[in-house]
């Protein structure tokens, strides 16, 4: 008897909605002691399908409450009081599990409430074995890596992940990501070759990371997991071109050779032998030739800033073939490396070396009128945009696929009215694209105003046809104007509307379907109706 109640327990609560109104769809509510709001209302008889929903409401509430009083992490510690707190709050999964990782790395983890109740949720969550974590979604690692840079633990990284434990979460990470198998990847180095390599490449994610993002003391395989982290989160789109691939392949195979030694007991002869009546130049006291070939460079307490290469040829596959423009790029300026608590200003046309902090600010969400500028996600995963123009204009690798979707959003609505520009959309996208969100509704340069006018009316017929209507100036109205709660995290963007507001021809064109995960953008999409 008690057995058959328990699980017809499990089962009613198990439909109930948890979530209270208001908070983010990917927010992680971690509860010491919940009590029963309504004792008696609660009952689990054969025929009940769900709890009442006075119960249910009641619950919410309470949940709500806790979430508001909730104690949150500061740069991935919580307070030494969060042992007497009633609850835990996380911005989303890669947060908690960033967390997590700290305090496995420090022994902390099996003494704290939240994570052995955690345990309980999840059997096989490690608490002793932080590189385990990032192993278990792949997905999820770059997220966690990015967290643990922007909160300075980045040397933590190394220590977090052993060499060989390094080697097998940037394997599941490629993987995952659907980008080129690195050769060699094991966690012994190939021998070194017969003749001396030439100077290492520069990484590809030098043009839109500043040079300090990853310590010169990383190995190659850490070097290459932080790299490709950050390069994830932050310019998803580039990383998936054909020339971030082959420059990320030339550079593993330079980066991941140990350095030349020169035999000992042995000199190599000098270019030009000095005359016999002429003495051979002195070495420095102290200092032989072998120690000058392996003898790693002090590092510098202010590194000299690299410049940033100009752009890249764009190269790849593309659907569509226009003529490319006439007016080339301006090349990237470079920019002072900023401290990793502080959002990076760039201006819309330039991409600087230094990366905006994840948009936490906009977890506990923001009220936005044109929520239907998601939808456009969708047509723009069918037609591929914007991979099928990087051949031509590359449009992923300089634009990225947020640039793209604020063209594209900003063209449909083109003209927009005064309050339209300074909605709050706007500035969210600039966070997501790494740009500066003031001005909100930034103008788009030479290059993107011809791409928009080339690919704009062709994109414009496509929804026409979807929706099935006659009139563009009903695009607005009818697809993009749609108040929504927008919530972004490090792995996620959620667009919570009323469920009075789903629009028909939207639903019958499939446009407002949970776009998921989308390698082009780095985060995982979902359209929320309630």
């Amino acid at each position: 008897m008690r057995a058959g109640l328990r699980l017809r327990l499990n089962r009613l609560l198990g439909t109930a909605d948890w979530r209270p109104p208001g908070m983010s769809p990917t927010a992680v509510l971690i509860v010491r002691h919940l009590a029963d709001p309504l004792p008696g209302q609660l009952a689990a008889t054969p025929t009940a399908v769900r709890p009442p929903i006075a119960w249910e409401t009641a619950v919410q509430q309470q949940l709500a409450q806790l979430a508001r009083h909730a104690t949150r992490p500061y740069r991935g510690h919580l307070p030494p009081d969060a042992i007497k707190a009633a609850a835990v709050l996380f911005a989303d999964e890669a947060e908690m599990l960033a967390c997590l990782a700290l305090d496995a790395a420090r022994g902390l983890a099996a003494d704290r409430w939240w994570w052995l109740a955690l345990r309980r949720a999840r059997p096989t969550l490690p608490l002793h074995e932080p590189a385990h974590l990032l192993r278990q979604d792949p997905r999820l690692t770059p997220a966690i890596l990015t967290c643990l840079h922007e909160w300075g633990h980045t040397a933590a990284i190394a220590a977090i992940l052993p060499i060989d434990q390094a080697v097998a979460v940037l394997t599941a990470v490629t993987h995952a990501c659907q980008l080129p198998r690195l050769p060699a990847l094991s966690p012994v180095l190939p021998p070194a070759p017969p003749h001396p390599a030439a100077a290492a490449p520069a990484p590809p994610w030098d043009t839109f990371l500043p040079p300090t993002a990853v310590p010169a003391a990383f190995s190659a395989t850490h070097t290459c997991l932080l790299g490709l982290s950050l390069s994830l989160t932050r310019r998803a789109a580039a990383v998936r071109t054909a020339v971030f691939q082959r420059e990320l392949l030339s550079w593993w195979q330079a980066a991941s050779q140990p350095a030349p030694k020169t035999p000992p007991h042995s000199a190599p002869p000098p270019a030009h032998p000095a005359p016999p009546d002429q003495p051979a130049a002195a070495l420095t006291p102290g200092i032989s030739l072998q120690t000058l070939a392996v003898a790693p460079r002090p590092l510098s307490p202010q590194p000299t800033p690299i410049a940033p290469r100009p752009p890249r040829a764009p190269t790849g596959l593309a659907r569509a073939n226009p003529a490319p423009p006439t007016t080339p790029t301006s090349a990237k300026e470079p920019a002072a490396a900023a401290p990793a608590t502080a959002v990076t200003a760039s201006a819309p046309q330039s991409r600087p070396p230094t990366a905006p902090q994840t948009a936490v600010y906009l977890a506990e969400g923001t009220f936005t009128q044109l929520g239907g500028i998601f939808y456009l996600i969708n047509l723009m995963a069918r037609l591929d945009i914007p991979a099928c123009y990087e051949e031509t204009w590359g449009l992923a690798s300089q634009v990225g696929a947020w640039g793209t979707l604020a063209l594209l959003a900003g063209g449909l609505l083109e003209p927009m009215p005064g309050p339209l520009q300074d909605d709050p959309i706007w500035a969210a996208l600039a966070e997501l694209d790494g740009r500066c969100p003031d001005p909100p509704h930034p103008t788009p340069t030479t290059h993107q105003a011809a791409w928009l006018a080339h690919a704009l009316p062709d994109f414009r017929t496509r929804l026409l046809a979807l929706l099935r209507l006659n009139d563009p100036a009903q695009l607005v109205e009818t697809l993009l104007l749609a108040q929504a709660n927008l919530h972004l995290t490090t792995t996620h963007v959620d667009l919570v509307m009323r469920l009075a507001a789903i629009s028909l021809p939207v639903r019958l064109a499939g446009l407002d379907f949970d776009p998921g995960w989308q390698p082009a953008f780095g985060r995982v999409i979902q359209f929320h109706f309630r």
